[in-house]
């Protein structure tokens, strides 16, 4: 790599400041990850996880009171972010 491309290369980092950057600059291209971008896969299990339990929850709140409506509770918007973010993350 050239000095200047070095500097370069600093200077995007420090810019930066440890967050996900790509860069392609005459046809070579750099990228930086952060600890969060390593630990995507892991907490997309997590979110799944959650998400299968918060949706078994609501199952049993329906089972004790038929009158529940899970789509009318607090919880619902969350279950429905994660849901989508699930689906995003997975490419749907």
């Amino acid at each position: 790599m050239s000095k200047a491309g070095a500097e370069i290369i600093a200077a995007l980092e420090d810019a930066v400041q440890g967050h996900f950057v790509r860069v392609t600059i005459r046809g070579q291209r750099w990228v930086r990850e952060t600890p969060l971008h390593r630990a995507a896969p892991e907490l997309l299990e997590a979110l799944k996880n959650l998400h299968g339990a918060c949706d078994d929850l609501l199952a049993m709140l329906v089972a004790r009171d038929p009158t529940f409506m899970p789509s009318k509770s607090a919880a619902w918007p969350a279950v429905v972010a994660a849901h989508a973010a699930i689906a995003k993350a997975e490419g749907r």
